[in-house]
């Protein structure tokens, strides 16, 4: 043991390594109790609320996606039905205008008919009073053709 005290003694270690081992003991435990024990208690806390939130945000972005997927089959489908109603009522619309627009030609022909039989009817009737007027007017032209 006189071996190790002299080689201690030779590298220059005296009775004040006690007094340092002390010191670092005692700043060791205090900053284990105070500093390092609570870090490493929030350290631990935060990395489970982590993982267990990282479990729930893949969870939810999971579902999101099967939720968008389903929206979007949804939406096409609602589409399709759109179009197909569109076009049925489009058709629907084009049959109305159709027979519109023949029924005002139907009218259109009536009116036309109907007023060529009362022109033709005001013709004949002119006709028949320019007739009574005929002989008069000729006996006034005569009588002009005599006076000049």
């Amino acid at each position: 043991m006189s071996a190790i005290i002299n080689i201690l003694v030779s590298l220059g270690v005296n009775k004040t390594v006690f007094y340092q081992l002390a010191i670092f003991l005692v700043a060791f435990l205090y900053l284990k109790h105070f500093v390092f024990g609570p870090y490493l208690a929030a350290y631990i806390e935060r990395r489970k609320k982590t993982v267990g939130h990282n479990e729930v945000a893949k969870e939810m972005s999971a579902e999101l996606e099967k939720l968008e997927a389903d929206y979007s089959a949804e939406a096409k489908a609602l589409n399709d039905k759109m179009r197909v109603v569109f076009a049925e009522k489009r058709a629907e619309g084009a049959k109305e205008a159709t027979r519109i627009i023949e029924s005002g030609f139907v009218e259109a022909q009536k009116a036309l008919v109907e007023g060529k039989k009362e022109i033709d009817a005001e013709y004949g009737k002119a006709r028949e009073e320019m007739k009574s007027y005929v002989p008069s007017l000729g006996d006034a032209m005569v009588e002009r053709l005599v006076q000049q």
